[in-house]
């Protein structure tokens, strides 16, 4: 009897080190995601120009119907890289930059006829936006609590989104316009996860980040064929993007 519990108070003394190794989170790591993106955009038109000489009610016309909020919902998939430093037995800090590839892109397009009454003849308008992101990445900051092999942690830090965006407007009495624009958003990150160590150098996790990547403005042009001539109407584009990330990822911690 006496054996087998200096047999077994042995093993948990060797035992013992080793949990403690596999669940220190100092070090660096590099890993590989992938989730599910859900990427939000509102544009509103501001017009100026000869749309001036245009009665109130067909310019407020114009800037409601051109209104749009899209939304993009798709896979994104990338790559994160960091350090983390325990501090005592619970507290982690750290310091991560991630890059994701996402997938998906929208194009909302409607028609509405303006019919101002006579003597004035009825005018129908075509509106389209298009959002189409392509890459996001970013550096943030880490808090995290520590529990054996199991990190729970916070993020927050800066991103950045590059998107191709556009809208045009076109009516029936062959007014036609375009735009297409290639913008790299940039706004803040904030986020949580957690993360569990399977072995001393191997963990999966899952996390969330939400991020306000504020928002750029562009102009209309002419499209070849319109019957209006440059610069008599201006419209000037302002769109945003906000975006929700979920992923789930491994990582190789050095």
């Amino acid at each position: 009897m006496k054996k087998r519990v200096i047999i077994a108070a042995a093993a948990c003394c060797f035992a013992t080190p080793a949990f403690a190794e596999d669940g220190d989170w100092t070090g660096a790591y590099v890993g590989v995601s992938a989730g599910y993106n859900v990427s939000n955009s509102k544009s509103a038109t501001t017009l100026s120009g000869n749309w001036s000489a245009e009665t109130a009610g067909r310019r407020d016309f114009v800037i409601a119907n051109s209104a749009a909020k899209q939304s993009v919902k798709d896979a994104n998939y990338g790559v994160q890289a960091g350090f983390n430093a325990q501090i005592g037995e619970i507290f982690v800090l750290g310091a991560e930059a991630d890059f994701a590839l996402l997938g998906g892109r929208t194009s909302y397009n409607r028609s509405a006829t303006y019919a101002p009454g006579a003597p004035t003849a009825p005018t129908t308008y075509t509106f389209e936006n298009r959002i189409d992101p392509k890459a996001s990445y970013a550096v943030k900051g880490k808090l995290g609590i520590a529990i054996d092999k199991t990190l729970i942690y916070a993020t927050g830090g800066w991103g950045w989104t590059r998107a191709e965006l556009g809208a045009d407007i076109s009516s029936s009495a062959n007014y036609k316009k375009a735009s297409k624009l290639n913008h790299t958003f940039n706004g803040y990150v904030v986020g949580g996860g957690i993360e569990h160590k399977f072995a001393q150098n191997i963990s999966a996790r899952i996390d969330y980040t939400y991020t306000d990547q504020g928002n750029t403005t562009y102009q209309t042009s002419y499209v070849t064929g319109s019957a209006f001539q440059s610069p008599a109407y201006g419209e000037t584009i302002r769109q945003d993007l906000k975006m929700h990330q979920v992923r789930v990822g491994m990582n190789f911690h050095f």
